[in-house]
């Protein structure tokens, strides 16, 4: 392993892109100025093996979109569908009516499409 300074320039990339199941339908509203915003929450699964037995542990992913590219996707997906999602990650600040501070950090979707439906029972 070496110390050495390297003299390579790094630069950082705000992408991201992953699979995971939709915790709910997509909440599809409209700004004042008529653009279409896309919530909703991802349910990302991990799993591993210790001591022989398989652990797991669900990661909850927030995502927005904005547009009618959005538009297919919403009408397509539904609660517990299979979806990929290729965007950023954002960092939201606002305040509340009551002057709390919050924020969020989201993913904010360039690209969402629905994988696998979900298998319905009869």
């Amino acid at each position: 392993m070496s110390t050495e300074t390297s003299t390579r320039t790094f630069s950082d990339k705000n992408a991201v892109h992953f699979t995971g199941r939709l915790a709910h339908t997509p909440e599809v509203r409209y700004t004042q100025s008529g653009t279409m915003v896309i919530n909703t929450n991802i349910a990302i699964k991990e799993q591993w093996e210790k001591d022989g037995d398989i652990q797991d542990r669900t990661h909850w992913v927030s995502v927005v979109m904005y547009g009618e590219k959005g538009e297919p996707f919403s009408q397509q997906a539904d609660k517990g569908d299979w979806v990929e999602v290729k965007g950023k990650l954002n960092f939201r600040s606002w305040e509340t009516d009551e002057g709390e501070k919050r924020s969020k950090l989201e993913v904010q979707a360039f690209e969402m499409s629905v994988k696998k439906k979900k298998v319905q029972h009869t």
